[in-house]
């Protein structure tokens, strides 16, 4: 027996120590619901853990995403709704306008709702939800899973698809940078569906560079041209079919805005004139008039234009009967000789000088015609009224009620972006439901790492407890057996 070192006593309270750490350590994972309280207790399950919980976060905001793209290709699609429902009326408009048995009040009062509903459209091209344009051409990128994966989605690119035409005359518009917001290149489209209305037959294939084009392609760019108010864009034919007298039609343009003017005509409402007036120059407006491989429709230098169909039309307005009319003499290189003589059509949209914010700036019968001398299928019926400087009305943006071909087309190309919506909002609910589904499978597999089985733990808990209890009994027995030494010594 010995009294120096109490090994029963020491090997009480180590065990006891070990029965008191496991105590405390099912009590914590009892409290925290976890089995991974301490990174000792699985240093490999908590890495795989903190990984998957990561990747859950961002299934988490993916899903998110998701919902709100949703939310956002249903507000598209309701707006369609109306978008349809404006144009059949429209439509139905068009043909009871055309009833011989209407009076010219009944056809203003048409023609008056008609506008109303244009204009509904024409507003509707710039709706934004949360601030992003609900009908602009980008493709939409949504993320498809945790890892940042994307897919394209068509846009529904609304302002593409309104008055644009009969079909076959078409313009491709090819941004060279992105300095145009969607609602200035909403605001191109719709110039560009414009002349597409008064344009009305296919012309001949070209290649140029080795790029196929069908009828033109455009190329848009925006830079710092000359400070604020100089020049405001540039249009220029730079490349054209030659098919002899009287047939020169472009078939690759540039057009070249000047950012230091972009928002001014933009605030005063002149932005969509300038578009339009520089799309006719790309056509050949101004810029193909002295081609020699076509029509040479000017006389004394350039001072005068003497196409034909121009002309008549010029005729009617003014009821003259010339054989030419004056050309733009003043304004420097890049204005004189290429648009109609200011100082005549004052206000048209063709001239070279742009009238005050406000005034309208109509696309006459006389631009019509310009386009037809070059070799072009023009529908008049598409030009606005105007009889002479500061008259008329326009541009007009969006359809004409006399042209019941292009309502119908445009009710077809809502329809089919209705359809595009549709399969958009198909596919974003599957990828939803997808990534409803790997949350799930993400989360059980982290739950079986590091989530506590309760049961198991109780059960570990009730051990340890009684360990503890009966380690504390057997330590305080261990402690008193020094005590029998006493009787030895007497």
């Amino acid at each position: 027996m010995i009294i120096g070192n109490n090994l029963s006593a020491n090997s009480s309270m180590r065990l006891l120590a070990d029965s008191s750490r496991k105590l405390a350590k099912s009590l914590q994972r009892l409290s925290s619901g976890s089995k991974i309280v301490s990174p000792d207790d699985d240093a490999a399950g908590l890495a795989q853990s903190i990984k998957l919980d990561a990747l859950t976060h961002r299934i988490d905001a993916s899903l998110q995403n998701a919902s709100n793209l949703i939310s956002y290709m249903q507000t598209q699609d309701g707006f369609l709704q109306k978008v349809t429902k404006a144009l059949d009326r429209m439509s139905e408009i068009s043909v009871l306008s055309r009833d011989t048995t209407k009076t010219a009040s009944d056809v203003s009062n048409y023609q008056m709702e008609f506008t109303k509903l244009n204009d509904f459209i024409n507003d509707t091209l710039d709706v934004k939800f949360n601030g992003v344009n609900l009908f602009a051409q980008k493709t939409l990128t949504p993320v498809v899973d945790g890892q940042g994966g994307t897919f394209s989605l068509a846009g529904a690119n609304l302002a593409n698809a309104v008055g644009g035409g009969n079909g076959n005359f078409t313009i491709e518009l090819k941004f060279l940078d992105d300095n145009l917001t969607e609602d200035q290149k909403n605001t191109l489209y719709a110039a560009k569906n414009r002349w597409q209305s008064i344009v009305t037959a296919d012309l001949s294939a070209a290649t140029v560079g080795g790029v196929a084009i069908d009828d033109l392609l455009i190329n848009v760019q925006t830079i710092n041209v000359d400070g604020v108010n100089g020049a405001l864009a540039t249009g220029s034919a730079d490349n054209y079919r030659a098919g002899g007298s009287g047939d020169s039609t472009t078939s690759k343009g540039t057009i070249t805005i000047d950012a230091a003017d972009l928002s001014s005509m933009e605030a005063n409402g002149s932005l969509f004139a300038v578009y339009l007036h520089e799309l006719g120059h790309v056509l050949g407006i101004g810029t193909l008039w002295n081609n020699t491989a076509g029509p040479n429709n000017v006389t004394d230098g350039g001072l005068f234009y003497t196409g034909t169909n121009g002309v008549a039309q010029a005729n009617q307005i003014f009821g003259t009967t010339s054989v030419s009319f004056a050309l733009e003499d003043g304004g420097g290189v890049g204005t004189e000789r290429v648009h109609p003589e200011d100082d005549v059509f004052g206000n048209e949209v063709m001239t070279g000088f742009l009238d005050a914010p406000g005034t309208p700036y109509p696309l006459s019968k006389v631009s019509v015609g310009f386009l037809q001398d070059m070799g072009y299928s023009v529908d008049y019926t598409e030009a606005d009224p105007y009889s002479g400087p500061g008259t008329g009305s326009g541009p007009r943006q969006g359809l004409g009620m006399s042209n019941l071909g292009s309502i119908t087309g445009t009710i077809q190309q809502v329809a089919n972006l209705r359809a595009v919506v549709g399969a958009n909002l198909t596919r974003v609910t599957s990828i939803n439901d997808q990534l409803q589904t790997e949350k799930e499978n993400i989360v059980q597999s982290s739950s079986r790492i590091k989530d506590v089985d309760v049961a198991e733990e109780s059960t570990q808990f009730a051990r340890s407890s009684i360990l503890v209890q009966s380690g504390t009994t057997m330590l305080a027995q261990a402690n008193l057996l020094p005590n029998s030494v006493l009787r030895l010594l007497g």
